[in-house]
């Protein structure tokens, strides 16, 4: 499955791409999305949406019905929620940081899978939204909180400036290794 957990990976802010990056094992990928919307859903994904809102559960249940998907909206705080160890192909991060939760996507990605993050620098806090240091990374944080679990395909940093605003990122696509953590 793919896994997501909130936000926003459609591209449109700088996310690395996950084209040529695809799980290395033979199948269909399992995903798990802890942002919302289903987008690997709708490429035929099934995928495990992870999100804190009963809201957003569901509108993806109503979407994922609508739709005709293969998608199972889970209601869960991430910072408690017991990621399955070696489940997914590829989990997407975005506009989410809970620093203890980094270990956990690590290790719930299966060998061969893939991870993308993104989130916000301190730098955003001049900006506008979020302001809370807890939820602003800072520079190469989140390469040094990856970089002895998984090997690091693609890293940016910085402002990205989309449709007149700009915003201060940090994005990261990575490959869990086929051995074991």
């Amino acid at each position: 499955p793919l896994a997501r957990a909130r936000g926003g990976a459609d591209g449109r802010r700088g996310a690395p791409s996950v084209r040529g990056a695809a799980p290395v094992h033979g199948g269909a990928p399992r995903p798990l999305d802890a942002e919302l919307p289903p987008s690997g859903a709708r490429r035929g994904l099934r995928v495990h949406a992870i999100d804190i809102s009963e809201t957003a559960a569901r509108g993806l249940a109503d979407t994922r019905d609508r739709d005709h998907l293969l998608l199972s909206p889970i209601v869960a705080d991430l910072e408690s929620f017991p990621l399955p160890i070696a489940t997914y192909d590829v989990v997407v991060n975005m506009n989410f940081l809970h620093r203890p939760l980094l270990p956990a996507l690590a290790r719930t990605l299966r060998p061969g899978g893939i991870l993308v993050f993104e989130t916000f620098l301190v730098a955003q806090a001049e900006h506008g939204h979020p302001k809370n240091p807890a939820h602003l990374l800072a520079p190469g944080e989140l390469r040094a909180g990856f970089a002895d679990r998984l090997t690091i395909l693609d890293y940016r940093e910085g402002p990205v400036e989309r449709d007149g605003t700009t915003t201060h990122l940090a994005s990261l696509l990575a490959r869990r290794n086929r051995r074991a953590m």
